[in-house]
């Protein structure tokens, strides 16, 4: 599965996954992204988006993506 395709596979489920490069200075590496139906819905660290997403009663997954593109499921 490719990592564009995502907003079609998990439709009104709240994606989180870090989609920037791994390797950047220590202080940016909190910065995951959490989306909704193709929206950015935050900014901040996995774990609170992971809360918040459990707090207002809304469906997730945290997905690993890839160097080839795709993307799997990180259980949570």
């Amino acid at each position: 599965m490719k990592y564009e395709d995502r907003h079609t596979i998990f439709k009104d489920k709240i994606i989180i996954s870090y989609p920037f490069r791994w390797g950047g200075q220590l202080k940016d590496r909190w910065m995951w992204m959490a989306e909704l139906n193709g929206e950015v819905w935050d900014y901040n660290s996995k774990d609170i988006l992971v809360q918040d997403a459990i707090n207002n009663n809304k469906k997730f997954v945290v997905l690993k993506i890839h160097k080839n593109g795709s993307f799997s499921e990180t259980p949570y």
